[in-house]
């Protein structure tokens, strides 16, 4: 392997720009921009972070007060109408709980947390000089696509539904549902969006690191995507990969910080929401004449469908963070060949020790509650425990039903 590469003296080294200079408010949120009609869709649904906008106060104590009479609707048709099994009105229970938690939390809670998670990523990007790119580096063609399907998805299981039930008299509770499934699954989008805009960001700074090291010349390495090219704009010294690598795992710090009761909360209602739909499909399967199964096989499809979804935005998620900490070992990968096969000098091969270790240290592990890992362990655990209280269900389904 190459030697690092030294730095010319006709190439200016990386000036970091001081914390106190990142004026978040004269820079007009402009890391948050991108998201901005999310953030309305959010905000239509219940789910309130129009503070990252910097909204009057008017518009914000409006937004506030139309979550407030959201929920407050919600309740009143849950309320008033009766559920046709024990099974819709646990269902109906949870998701009103989490969904009451979900807005409580966007509104009250971890507020500074996602302002500074911004902050700093907004510094990051002025370090990096992709702060011109936000656009395709917050990855907002994913955003739409996502988003857009899950409209489009839940209306189509509206519609359906309103088909299905043939009266007026239970449509403001189907509208109440799919209000609540349309958070569930925006909120859900919003931080697996984050996480892919944390890990592009770490493919720079590996691209980086690898650049400084030389271990790009290696032939029998793949070439670097269009993310791993912005690299490019920017040279940065050992010091200033220090500082963008402390700084890039403290942005996934606060996200963990931020997302962590949420993304717990919406894990166990997925589960359970799983659990009761898969008790639904046998049953069906159960009472279902094979010789006239009729409307049976639209009910095992809407069924089928959803435990799909459920399971495939909790899988997004952990792909996620695993496919982050895969980055974080190549990178510590490429220091550890460093220091045992590129010539240095002493105090070089202290600083660059060092960095190993803070590599070991600062890992990029999303933890819910500090206890669940987002891996992709998590995924088969997930559908290892639906399937063992759907044993359970069933055999104490006279108590549901």
């Amino acid at each position: 392997m190459a030697g690092i590469r030294t730095i010319s003296s006709k190439v200016k080294p990386l000036e970091l720009p001081d914390v106190s200079e990142n004026n978040f408010a004269d820079d007009g949120l402009k890391i948050v921009q991108p998201f901005k009609f999310f953030i309305y869709i959010q905000a239509i649904t219940g789910i309130n972070r129009l503070y990252l906008l910097k909204c009057n106060k008017f518009v914000l104590m409006f937004s506030y007060l139309y979550a407030i009479f959201l929920i407050s609707f919600v309740a009143l048709v849950y309320w008033t109408t009766e559920p046709k099994k024990n099974s819709h009105l646990v269902i109906r229970l949870f998701t009103f709980f989490e969904y009451t938690l979900l807005a409580c939390i966007s509104v009250f809670l971890k507020k500074k947390k996602m302002i500074k998670f911004f902050e700093n990523l907004s510094l990051l990007d002025k370090m990096l000089k992709i702060n011109k790119n936000v656009n395709s580096t917050c990855c907002m063609k994913q955003v739409f696509f996502w988003v857009t399907g899950s409209i489009v998805y839940n209306l189509i299981e509206f519609y359906a539904m309103e088909f299905y039930d043939n009266t007026n008299k239970g449509l403001k509770t189907i509208i109440c549902t799919y209000a609540i499934a349309l958070a569930h699954d925006c909120e859900q989008i919003f931080f697996f969006t984050l996480q892919r805009v944390v890990y592009l960001r770490l493919l720079v700074v590996k691209r980086h690191i690898q650049e400084y090291f030389k271990v790009d010349e290696d032939s029998s390495r793949k070439k670097p995507n269009k993310y791993e090219m912005l690299s490019n704009n920017v040279q940065l010294n050992l010091t200033a990969l220090h500082e963008v690598y402390a700084l890039l795992h403290n942005c996934a710090e606060k996200l963990n910080t931020v997302m962590s009761i949420p993304v717990l909360l919406m894990l166990f209602t997925s589960g359970l929401s799983t659990t009761i739909l898969l008790k639904f499909f046998v049953r069906v399967i159960q009472l279902t004449d094979p010789s006239n199964p009729g409307s049976a096989i639209g009910v095992c499809m809407y069924l089928i469908v959803r435990c799909i979804k459920y399971t495939l935005l909790v899988v997004i998620s952990c792909y996620y963070s695993s496919i982050t900490a895969t980055q974080v070992s190549l990178i510590r990968i490429t220091i550890h060949d460093a220091i045992n096969t590129v010539p240095l000098g002493k105090l070089q091969r202290r600083k660059v020790k060092a960095f190993y270790l803070m590599t070991k240290e600062y890992s990029f592990v999303y933890a819910l509650a500090g206890v669940i890992k987002l891996n992709m362990s998590l995924p088969l655990s997930y559908i290892s425990l639906c399937t063992t209280y759907l044993v359970i269900i069933i055999q104490f389904s006279k108590f549901l039903d």
